[in-house]
């Protein structure tokens, strides 16, 4: 793994062609020019690099990069990181970016992602997204879910160490605890019997350590 960048003054054009080589993107040439244009957010720094590379680089190589860098956080963003390390491979192509780089450590990481602001979009702060857009999503989550479900791995190499609440446990308490303002804000767009489905299930799950448990 690649020590992590913490400032965008390191993301020379050296670095750079080190990083894409070893991980196998920039089988030949190399960068010559780096163009940023980050944004410090209050969690991170975030933004596009642009790239320019020596004549004999191939036409594969990522021309465009979308960069997250994020410090001071005592590694708590290293689940994002390990999400493309670890599960962002076994995925189809169409659910995640291509991740160029990552690392972490206990000061923070960097993410290079395929960027993708000329293909898609974030949807605004309007209130109700268009159906077609919501459907596309719970595709990619459904497929998603559908990859991993019931893997065995969620209790091995993916499992939280002991003693450390999971991705799910956090999933499932912020959905619990926010499921009162979601109620609220659907008002009449959510029926009784939405309510209590989203209701029994709330109050019924159990993690995959307890679900393992009360199996043993």
């Amino acid at each position: 793994m690649n020590e992590v960048i913490s400032d965008a003054n390191e993301l020379t054009p050296r670095r750079l062609t080190t990083i894409l080589q070893q991980n196998g993107w920039l089988p030949q040439g190399e960068v010559l020019t780096v163009e940023t244009n980050l944004t410090a957010h209050f969690a991170a720094t975030v933004g596009q690099l642009k790239l320019g590379y020596s004549e004999d680089t191939p036409a594969t190589a990522p021309r465009q990069l979308f960069c997250k860098l994020v410090s001071g956080k005592k590694g708590l963003n290293r689940r994002e990181v390990e999400f493309y390390q670890k599960v962002a491979p076994h995925l189809a192509g169409d659910l995640v970016v291509k991740c160029y780089d990552g690392a972490f450590n206990d000061e923070g990481i960097h993410l290079l992602l395929e960027d993708i602001s000329t293909t898609h979009f974030r949807w605004g702060d309007a209130p109700i997204v268009p159906l077609e857009y919501a459907r596309q999503m719970v595709e990619g989550l459904a497929g998603l879910h559908n990859t991993w479900w019931d893997s065995p791995r969620l209790l091995t190499d993916l499992a939280e160490p002991p003693g450390k609440p999971g991705v799910l446990e956090f999933v499932f308490d912020r959905a619990r605890d926010a499921f009162g303002a979601f109620s609220d804000f659907m008002g009449q767009r959510l029926s009784a019997r939405q309510r209590q489905i989203y209701a029994e299930v709330l109050s019924r799950w159990s993690s995959p350590a307890e679900q393992a448990n009360s199996t043993s």
